[in-house]
């Protein structure tokens, strides 16, 4: 969102300066401007408090809190499935060695 940021201030400022260059009443067009800005001003400044106080802000951090944990239970889990893999593998791995070595060892 910074990103977005840094490059729209630069437009917006070169369209406020391009819109008071080509206006008739540089006094409205200010004014316009100002009233503009204090009402973004308040809904941005009143809906987030409008949020936190209908508990809509505490349900999206639960909800938040509740994805992070399924993702470190998912990772646990991949990690478990995968040692338990490696482990029956190993196991495997040495049970065909040993057997092999039997083999061998009859031939004598």
């Amino acid at each position: 969102m910074h990103i977005i940021g840094r490059l729209t201030a630069p437009i917006m400022w070169f369209f406020i300066s391009e819109g008071f260059h080509y206006t008739h009443d540089a006094k409205k067009y200010i004014t316009r401007l100002g009233v503009f800005a204090l009402v973004r001003f308040f809904v941005i400044l009143v809906f987030p408090l409008l949020k936190q106080y209908n508990g809509e802000k505490g349900e999206a951090t639960r909800m938040k809190q509740a994805l992070q944990l399924q993702r470190e239970q998912n990772k646990l889990e991949r990690k478990t499935v995968s040692r338990e893999q490696k482990l029956a593998e190993a196991k495997r791995q040495f049970a065909l060695r040993q057997q092999k070595k039997k083999e061998k060892h009859k031939g004598r």
